[in-house]
């Protein structure tokens, strides 16, 4: 009798099953292949800032004793206009397709300054004649000589609002997976308008002095011209770095503008006399603007990033409120109002470097 032998059907090995399952995973996870070269890519940007300006802290008000009549000056104190740090907003929207692409960057930022002093006959009990004097708006010089120890309020506000939109086109001359560098060539737009007020308020001890008010403006609405730049972004697994520089000039016109008035009052504020005096014209304005921008972003998604960064916005030579005239200037206040080219000319040096600093807060969606 014959007999045939059972049939061993061996089972698959360990090492086969794990292959093929690492496999199977594999393709059920495989990360999406690139936009082709010839499909447009789409990003925005939204960056909610903190942002404070440095650079435009002028001195609004100087406090002297005097040795006697017509005696050495003794400077007691200076106070300075101080401009709050607020919240800044910041965008960007760009397009891009293989190397080349273009893009837009919008910056706007509004800050609020202000200083005060004021000054009574406990501040000065041993000096019989000191004077104020609103140096860095040079009103004029207020000498209690003749009258004794007087009293004093002063207050000053000012605003300042900057806003900026870069309009570009970018090429890639080197791009890898984790490395992109762009040249960013275009034009800037940008607005810079301040405004400062303030009022000076004077008694004697018998009860007459004066309130003088001076308000001072520097308003550039529209302002235009070239700009290049430079990025850089690197990718560290679900990290990117990235950098910023732009350069850029802006043309355009500055409109000044000072409004001086001295009152004579008595007591009860009523104005027994009055002198006032405005000055308007109008300069051409060349301010070069340098930005720099550096973020530290996380891919939540393959489309949604979050991030944190620093930003800094420079601002040349950028026109700001201008005095009337400086404290050196001693015809007195009626006279000078009586020379207007005199101070005229003087209102041309007043120019300051603008520096608006702060950090970042960043969300980024791709398509």
């Amino acid at each position: 009798m014959l007999f045939r032998s059972p049939i061993h059907i061996q089972a698959p090995s360990f090492t086969l099953v794990l292959a093929c399952g690492l496999a199977a995973t594999a393709l059920a996870t495989e990360a999406p292949a690139a936009a082709p070269a010839n499909e447009w890519t789409f990003g925005i940007q939204l960056e909610p800032m903190y942002v404070k300006m440095y650079g435009y802290e002028p001195d609004v008000l100087d406090v002297y004793s005097l040795d006697g009549p017509g005696g050495e000056e003794n400077p007691d104190s200076t106070t300075d206009l101080d401009f709050d740090g607020g919240a800044a907003v910041r965008g960007e929207v760009n397009a891009r397709r293989g190397e080349w692409g273009l893009g837009a960057t919008g910056f706007w930022f509004d800050s609020d300054g202000s200083a005060s002093d004021e000054g009574t006959e406990s501040r000065y009990p041993n000096d019989d004649t000191y004077f104020v004097d609103p140096s860095g708006f040079a009103i004029w010089t207020i000498d209690t000589s003749c009258c004794g120890n007087e009293r004093f309020d002063f207050t000053a506000d000012a605003e300042m609002q900057v806003w900026s939109l870069d309009l570009y086109a970018f090429w890639s001359p080197y791009s890898t997976e984790s490395t992109d560098v762009r040249l960013l060539f275009g034009a800037q737009l940008g607005g810079l308008d301040t405004d400062y007020d303030s009022t000076l308020t004077r008694l004697t001890n018998s009860g007459f002095g004066n309130h003088v008010d001076f308000s001072s403006r520097a308003k550039m609405d529209i302002l235009a011209g070239p700009m290049i730049g430079v990025t850089a972004e690197h990718q560290l697994g679900r990290f990117r770095f990235e950098g910023l520089l732009t350069q850029s000039v802006l043309f355009g016109k500055a409109d000044l503008r000072s409004v001086a008035s001295d009152r004579h009052i008595s007591d009860f504020m009523v104005t027994v006399d009055h002198v006032q005096q405005t000055f308007d014209w109008d300069r051409t304005a060349v301010i070069p603007v340098t930005d720099i921008r550096l973020k530290a972003m996380f891919d939540v998604t393959q489309n949604l990033s979050i991030g944190i960064g620093f930003f800094s916005s420079m601002w040349w030579n950028a026109d700001t409120p201008p005095n009337l005239w400086p404290r050196d200037y001693t015809d007195g206040f009626e006279s000078a109002l009586l020379v207007p080219e005199k101070v005229e000319n003087l209102h041309g040096k007043k120019r300051d470097n603008l520096f608006f600093i702060g950090g970042l807060g960043a969300v980024e969606f791709r398509f």
